[in-house]
């Protein structure tokens, strides 16, 4: 659910949303979108939502249309960068987006967010306090959260028996060649780091490069590969890969159509991710925005949608009402105790992004054959370099 490379172009180009903003001043900007509003609000209303695909039970939309008498439209992104590309060259298109936690904050950063009104959203009150107030949106002054979940292990139990419960499994030599790691950054660096002992939200750049360098020599050869998400399900069901790193609800819808893939979130911890709602900062139809998240955000309707879409609902009243199947699996709701060895990704600073996306790179190009002494010799100097001026900082959210 995340793009695995975060490149500094397109932190330029957000950096740029700032300066039109700070040009404008913030009473033109919020006047500009009152004009956006004025301008769509002819006929029956509709908002539009940019998000995953199928990422509804579809008669929860159905539902909401009919009491609200508000239309539902939806756009639909395979990849962050194609949702912020989406989103800045359409200002006033999306009145609702379903947002990761890592891009959340950097979109706020760069003002491309609209508070939202909290006495619009008495559905806020449904929340557990674990997932409200985050590094990535104290005091949730911007978002609402959706669903939730962590990063975690797929294999196959007809080939692996019995597994060490373990990041360690994906670095066995036994299984080499046959063990796949998705392509999304942070969660490939959250594994290694892991399995190193450290924290996903370390601050020391030189345990940041010893991440890199251990994935490095893990993927030269093919010994492990890396590949799209959807690449990976259809690979574990084939029987290509016997295991690989994946998300929690993707784990689980495959394995209800394999029962020979099992899944499980390693002993040492995983990375957790919240998808939330959040509103542009150009929406037409505030308002509407409004009613939909706090619709969603109803326990029955939070129930609807995790039962649909086999998710962790971070909405607590909504829990009563779960799928029991659901709600005792204990990879989609892990117990407290392995709850608690999971965190949140970094809240990303510009230095992070720059030090993390070199460091994919070098792990791109040991995967693809190409000699460290093309890329990686340089990029480990300014890791070293970063470190000594104390700029690698990875803000815990």
């Amino acid at each position: 659910m995340k793009n695995y490379l975060r490149p500094i172009s397109r932190f330029l180009i957000l950096m740029g949303g700032v300066c039109l903003f700070s040009a404008c001043g913030e009473k033109d900007a919020a006047s500009e979108s009152d004009r956006a509003a004025s301008s769509r609000s002819d006929g029956p209303e509709t908002i539009t939502i940019l998000t995953w695909e199928e990422y509804f039970a579809p008669e929860v939309i159905a539902a909401f249309e009919e009491e609200s008498g508000i239309g539902v439209a939806f756009d639909y992104y395979q990849n962050l960068g194609e949702m912020n590309g989406k989103i800045l060259s359409n200002p006033g298109r999306y009145d609702v987006i379903v947002i990761d936690d890592v891009t959340l904050a950097e979109m706020i950063e760069v003002k491309q967010l609209r508070e939202i009104e909290r006495e619009r959203l008495p559905g806020l009150a449904n929340f557990s306090s674990r997932y409200l107030d985050q590094e990535f949106d104290p005091g949730n002054r911007f978002s609402v959260p959706y669903l939730w979940g962590t990063s975690m292990i797929a294999y196959r139990s007809d080939l692996i028996a019995e597994p060490e419960e373990s990041w360690n499994l994906l670095w066995k030599d036994e299984y080499a060649g046959h063990v796949a790691l998705m392509d999304e950054k942070d969660d490939v660096f959250a594994a290694a780091l892991l399995t190193l002992g450290q924290k996903i939200d370390t601050r020391s750049g030189e345990e940041i490069e010893e991440a890199v360098r251990f994935l490095e020599s893990k993927v030269r050869g093919n010994r492990i590969e890396l590949h799209s998400l959807e690449d990976i399900k259809d690979r574990l069901i084939a029987g290509q890969c016997w295991a690989a790193l994946i998300y929690s609800g993707d784990a689980a819808v495959i394995a209800e159509e394999d029962d020979r893939i099992a899944y499980f979130i390693p002993r040492e911890g995983a990375p957790i991710w919240m998808d939330s709602f959040a509103i542009p900062r150009e929406s037409g139809h505030v308002e509407g925005a409004h009613a939909f998240i706090d619709f969603i955000s109803r326990p029955e309707i939070a129930a609807r949608n995790a039962n649909f879409l086999w998710y962790a609902t971070p909405n607590e009243k909504a829990l009563p009402m779960l799928n029991e199947e659901l709600l005792a699996d204990a990879a989609i709701f892990p117990l407290s105790e392995v709850l608690d060895r999971c965190a949140f990704h970094p809240r990303p600073s510009e230095e992070r992004i720059e030090v993390t996306n070199q460091g994919m790179k070098r792990v791109l190009d040991a995967a693809s054959g190409v000699p460290v002494a093309l890329g990686g010799n340089t990029d480990a100097v300014r890791v070293s370099n970063l470190i000594e001026t104390g700029e690698v900082v990875g803000d815990a959210r």
